[in-house]
């Protein structure tokens, strides 16, 4: 079986818009729509990393992972594996940059909400800090006024 320009054209298509798609579920179900339209492929799913299968003459399985960051398992199902079997490189290949997508998004969004956490304790901080300030200002005030009064009272009651 040669290879198609068509088909080979629709996984790199797929792979500029899966980096576009926001959240992991959006750009997996497009996975698994698009890759269902190769020749030969009868349906594919995914699921989380930690199922197990294992490859056999009816369907495949590829790791979404980049790293050591497992993502997900596409599972592959044939109506003819030897149709599909010159596209499997390709979409291996589409898998793993697919994993670097995955995991880039998902390091973003820890930065994110490390960064909106940091934001919030120094919010925080910078409150306790202004309240700190208020109460030493008023302290200080008060010191003061008080060494004024006892100044006084030294000055006009000499026997304390």
């Amino acid at each position: 079986m040669d290879l198609s320009s068509k088909v080979l054209a629709q996984i790199i298509m797929m792979q500029s818009v899966a980096s576009k798609l926001d959240d992991e579920i959006s750009i997996m179900s497009f996975i698994c729509r698009g890759f269902s339209d190769i020749p030969g492929i009868r349906r594919v799913l995914y699921v989380p990393y930690k199922t197990d299968f294992s490859n056999s003459k009816d369907y495949y399985t590829i790791d979404i992972a980049h790293k050591s960051s497992k993502h997900y398992i596409l599972n592959v199902e044939f109506d003819d594996y030897k149709e599909a079997e010159p596209y499997i490189p390709y979409i291996e290949n589409f898998c793993t940059v697919i994993g670097v997508i995955l995991e880039e998004k998902k390091q973003r969004l820890l930065k994110e909400s490390l960064l909106h956490n940091l934001e919030e304790r120094v919010l925080l901080r910078t409150k306790e800090l202004e309240e700190e300030v208020k109460k030493e200002s008023y302290l200080k005030k008060n010191l003061k006024l008080l060494d004024c009064i006892s100044l006084v009272l030294s000055i006009l009651c000499p026997l304390f």
